[in-house]
């Protein structure tokens, strides 16, 4: 792994990333058109849906935090001038048209043709009127290595690791119907674990005898871990990706975060047989994401604009699905009926997805194939108040938010490259909101005159019993037996919930944060529009 990796680093350090992008547009017939970003607003049990990712903590990820520096792997972010032109369908079996208002339509298709760091792609992908966009031509114009990614090169690289399965039933078409044929919104998936050289050897006699029969069971080999230095060579070849779709590059909010989200801010593979599905969902705090289908099959995704949540959160209901917690797979008739429009296409082997920020979308694998994912927080106020949105609903509902918003966005406040000003508003809002929280919390623990340790809090936490998200304080028990791992609490529920004496964990005094956001007025020159960090009550 190591030799590959210098060999790659050495490729890239003699020709670098080449220069130029071709963005394609369905309707173009050959006539230019830039694509200009448009910004518009937008129980109590932890539950993890059977497609959501878990969190590794920055501890056990603390030797790969520099992943995405890699020798000869950094690149910046810098743009250069495109040109446009048109590219064809890949549907091969294309939807039938139909008079109703939520007939199946096309996703926003592009093709990379040379080289470049990739402005106005990014620009197509991120406008909030393109819901999902299909990407051709882009592994080969950024020169990535594909012979990486294949089935053996994974098995050579991942020997004796152990990963998750999916225990489902072969379904035909696009419906989900029970062993006797009656259609359901329910989906049923099986968690399992099993050593990836068996998986490996399961998928290679499916490729072999490719007939399933209806309601067969099949095994769904997910959330492949890229993160370990085992696959460096993989995620080097990442790295040559438009810095828009990397993992790690500055142009990814995401990249800021003190922690490792597995999934989210992580690569992970999912190596699939013919039938495997991944259900309707939305991403993590309606991040945006990216999926790269290495083939050698085909990939059949389903996608619904944002705009449609609720209408489809009360269709799943009435079908005994919670959106947010359920797996299921929603009836395209159904959803037809009702005037929600489904984006339906086949991504084929090389190409790649960018689904935008809170699009519904459910994928099945066609065929065998190898597809690596994860997600993207771009650097502009429709990603950032999508995720704020997503963040509040979920805090509403008593649900855990994996990504942790408070955090971010004071990472945020130290960066002075926000794109305009609507994004800049936006951070500043919520960086007044949480200071006056925190002013609040500091108070309560003043009052009670409590202990206070400072500590280094880098991972992703949540509260014991309401599970939002802990930041700056948080609260546990004063004796802890040695063999038990402290209950953390924000400060409200501590109240609660702790009996006894109690201390007070805090990263940082109250001065920290007013600061921050002292520099953040400054250096977008708003002092004389904002009122100063000492009059927020």
């Amino acid at each position: 792994a190591a030799a590959a990796a210098a060999v790659v680093a050495n490729e890239m350090a003699a020709g670098g990333v080449p220069d130029a992008v071709r963005l394609l547009s369905p309707a173009s017939s050959g006539s230019s058109q830039v694509c200009i970003p448009t910004w518009t607003k937008t129980t109590s049990t932890l539950v993890v849906r059977p497609w959501e990712t878990s969190v590794m903590t920055n501890r056990t990820l603390q030797a790969d935090r520099g992943l995405g520096q890699l020798a000869g792997c950094v690149h910046s972010s810098a743009a250069s001038p495109r040109s446009l032109a048109p590219v064809e369908s890949s549907l091969e079996t294309p939807v039938a048209p139909s008079s109703k208002p939520g007939a199946a339509s096309q996703p926003n298709r592009l093709r990379a043709t040379a080289p470049s760091s990739a402005e106005d792609l990014a620009a197509s992908c991120e406008n909030a009127s393109n819901s999902v966009s299909l990407l051709a031509n882009v592994l080969e114009a950024f020169g990535i290595n594909t012979s990486v990614f294949t089935l053996d090169a994974l098995a050579a690289a991942g020997k004796g690791i152990t990963i998750e399965t999916r225990r489902q039933r072969y379904q035909k078409g696009p419906d989900n119907r029970t062993a006797n044929g009656k259609r359901q919104w329910q989906y049923k998936s099986r968690r399992g674990f099993l050593l990836f050289d068996d998986y490996v050897a399961y998928a290679r006699e499916q490729a072999e005898n490719p007939s399933f029969k209806f309601n067969e069971p099949i095994t769904f080999g997910t959330n492949i871990d890229f993160s370990a230095d085992t696959w460096r060579v993989q995620l080097c070849e990442l790295q040559r990706l438009p810095n828009f779709l990397r993992v790690v590059d500055e142009a990814n909010m995401l990249s800021t975060l003190d922690s490792h989200i597995l999934g989210v801010n992580t690569v992970q593979a999912y190596v699939k047989v013919p039938g495997c599905r991944t259900p309707a969902h939305q991403e993590n705090n309606n991040f945006a994401s990216v999926n790269i289908n290495f083939g050698p099959g085909q990939c059949e995704w389903f996608c619904v604009e944002p705009q449609y949540f609720e209408q489809m959160e009360n269709l799943g209901r009435s079908h005994g699905c919670e959106f947010l917690t359920d797996s299921w797979w929603p009836c395209l008739d159904e959803l037809e009926d009702a005037g929600i429009p489904v984006v339906r296409f086949v991504q084929e082997p090389g190409e790649t997805v960018y689904v935008n920020c809170g699009t519904v979308h459910w994928v099945q694998a066609l065929s065998g194939c190898v597809n690596v994912a994860w997600n993207i927080g771009a650097l502009n106020a429709y990603q950032f108040q999508s995720a704020w949105d997503r963040y509040d609903l979920q805090v509403e509902r008593h649900m855990t938010n994996l990504v942790p918003m408070k955090q971010l966005t004071w990472k945020l406040s130290e960066r002075s490259d926000l794109p305009d000003r609507t994004a800049v508003d936006l951070v500043r809002q919520r960086l007044e909101q949480m200071l006056k929280s925190l002013r609040q919390e500091n108070e309560q623990v003043e009052q009670r005159k409590l202990q206070v340790l400072t500590t280094t809090h880098t991972d992703a936490t949540h509260c014991h019993c309401c599970h939002d998200e802990i930041f700056n304080f948080w609260l546990t028990a004063l004796r802890v037996p040695s063999a038990r791992q402290p209950r953390e609490y924000c400060c409200k529920c501590a109240v609660k919930q702790l009996r006894g004496p109690v201390v007070c964990h805090r990263e940082h005094g109250i001065g920290h944060f007013e600061d921050l956001l002292r520099k953040f007025v400054r250096c977008y020159g708003l002092e004389q529009e904002m009122p100063s960090p000492n009059d927020l009550d």
